[in-house]
């Protein structure tokens, strides 16, 4: 069978014949590399060092998606203004923080800075609404997302306005001007009520603090997530529908944020990254070791699951020194919601 060498099956200005005689690229997918570059961008932004290995790991920098190896995608290099390919050109760490105020209905959160493929996770829930609930994401995309307060199926789906605050990453792995290192990504899963190993893409020095959120909204029943087994190589995850189902879910997308437990500003914004032992349901205080100077957005989640209800974290009482936290129970099964000692690990940045 003759290959017709004008054919561009996916339409990224490389014929399928140079795809594959040529750059070694595949003629199906526009980027190859996954970087956010299409390759025939990409074969015109490097010109004669398109099989050139920059940063010598075994693969050419058209097949590289970071081409210099300093935790940044070529695409958002490029995006940025800095360089693919000189590790000392660096954009600024691609991260946005925010808090946002929603009930049960669906809103749209519109991002402040621009992304390629960004990694959302948002949780905890303040503590307005005194009936357990989840939140729930949809539509993530490169301008924003859906955000709204869902009840466990047992209750009357509806809820008081509620305080949440995100955390919005660039997919990838990345190592802070002190060492400190962090990864944001997403994975598919239909695990519900089993756990199943989830690898980073790197091995962290020091086990991370990782924040997880059910970032779809492929079923209506409501869900949370839970974590266990963090190291430094990955952590075990599922999904928990209400005690009172049969933890039967379809496969969602799950966001990721691990980082390393550390304190210090990045792009100008104060944060202290830590865990706290020995959370149950009653309400206990986390206190801040940064000083603040108002009140931070604040991510949590549940870094173990010495207790095996459905619950997650909520908050009450956020100041610039600290917040009080407790595991919150659904009752569809039962009417009790004591919870055993859990770790907590949380998140503070300075409000931006």
């Amino acid at each position: 069978m003759l290959l017709n060498i004008d054919i561009c099956t996916d339409e990224d200005g490389l014929t399928d014949y140079d795809e594959i005689n040529i750059y070694r690229t595949n003629p199906n997918d526009p980027d190859t590399d996954g970087d956010g570059i299409n390759d025939g961008n990409e074969v015109k932004f490097w010109g004669y060092d398109w099989d050139m290995d920059f940063d010598n790991d075994g693969t050419i920098n058209l097949l590289d998606p970071d081409s210099d190896n300093d935790g940044f995608s070529d695409g958002t290099e490029k995006a940025e203004g800095s360089d693919p390919g000189d590790p000392n050109s660096n954009p600024a760490f691609p991260l946005e923080i925010g808090e946002v105020s929603v009930d049960h209905n669906w809103k749209r959160v519109a991002f402040n800075d621009t992304f390629i493929d960004p990694v959302v996770v948002a949780n905890p829930l303040s503590y307005n609404g005194g009936d357990p609930a989840v939140l729930r994401i949809r539509n993530v995309d490169n301008t924003g997302f859906d955000i709204r307060v869902q009840e466990w199926d047992y209750l009357d789906g509806i809820h008081a306005e509620e305080t949440v605050g995100y955390m919005v990453m660039e997919r990838g792995a990345y190592t802070l001007p002190d060492g400190t290192m962090v990864e944001a990504g997403t994975f598919d899963t239909d695990a519900t009520g089993s756990f199943g190993w989830v690898d980073f893409s790197q091995t962290f020095n020091q086990v991370p603090v990782v924040t997880s959120t059910v970032s779809s909204f492929n079923e209506e029943d409501a869900v949370c997530s839970r974590l266990k087994n963090i190291d430094t190589t990955g952590f075990d995850f599922c999904m928990q529908e209400q005690e009172g189902n049969s933890q039967i879910h379809t496969t969602e997308t799950i966001s990721y944020i691990a980082w390393e437990p550390s304190s210090g500003i990045v792009n100008s914004v104060a944060f202290e990254i830590n865990i706290k032992s020995s959370i149950n349901d009653d309400l206990q205080e986390i206190l801040f070791n940064h000083e603040f100077t108002n009140s931070p957005v604040f991510i949590s989640d549940m870094q173990t699951i010495n207790g095996s209800d459905p619950a997650n974290v909520r908050w009450e009482n956020k100041d610039a020194h600290g917040v009080y936290v407790k595991i919150c129970e659904e009752q569809s099964y039962d009417h009790e919601t004591d919870h055993v000692l859990e770790t907590v690990g949380f998140m503070a940045f300075s409000v931006q």
